[in-house]
């Protein structure tokens, strides 16, 4: 049972087609929130807003590559103009490195991880001095399509790697970094700013 600590609330979850966003916005929908499903993947990210919308839940779908400012300022105007209002932003969307070396790495490609990881979350984050709080939760290894893909790529199995990146031993799941968000964008942390909440299974304790 997921209680309705986001009742009423408007959130975007950038990257939502799948993984940790999807999981997100998911648990984020349960929790009462109207969410607006954000993401390039235009195909899996409609899929993603309809089933919430199947599950009794509030969903937009928004495509945007938030690596481009206008498209994300379009991104924000279409949830007010949608919703009326606008609460929480979850800044997921990543796009994962390749298994080159930075000398060896194809310049296009790098500027759109660039794009995306870096500038694009920048573009997507308000400021503390209009009482915005902005948090960060790093994930660890999840259990997401880009982990298996990036495991597949660097012929790696989840036995051989998991216990290297995690002291439970395991992967993590979508939806336990899901949690950490939630709390976040809940009047439950209403004093918790500019902190950084590792769901990394210990890695980065050690």
């Amino acid at each position: 049972m997921v209680f309705p600590v986001l009742d009423g609330k408007v959130a975007i979850v950038t990257g939502a087609a799948m993984g940790m966003g999807e999981a997100t916005a998911r648990l984020f929908a349960q929790a009462g929130a109207k969410v607006v499903v954000a993401d390039f993947n235009a195909e899996k990210g409609r899929q993603v807003a309809n089933a919430i919308c199947q599950d009794g839940g509030e969903a937009l779908f928004v495509e945007v590559d938030i690596s481009e400012a206008n498209q994300v300022e379009r991104m924000v105007a279409e949830t007010v103009e949608a919703f009326g209002r606008f609460d929480a932003a979850v800044n997921n969307a990543a796009l994962t490195p390749d298994d080159k070396a930075v000398a060896e790495s194809d310049e296009d490609y790098w500027d759109r991880l660039m794009g995306v990881d870096l500038k694009g979350t920048a573009l997507c984050m308000e400021y503390g001095d209009l009482d915005i709080r902005v948090n960060s939760v790093p994930p660890g290894a999840i259990d997401t399509p880009m982990l298996r893909g990036a495991l597949e790529q660097f012929g790696l199995t989840e036995e051989d790697y998991a216990p290297q990146l995690s002291l439970l031993g395991r992967f993590g799941q979508p939806e336990e970094v899901a949690q950490a968000s939630l709390w976040l964008a809940s009047d439950q942390s209403s004093y918790v700013t500019g902190t950084t909440l590792h769901v990394d299974a210990g890695y980065t304790s050690r």
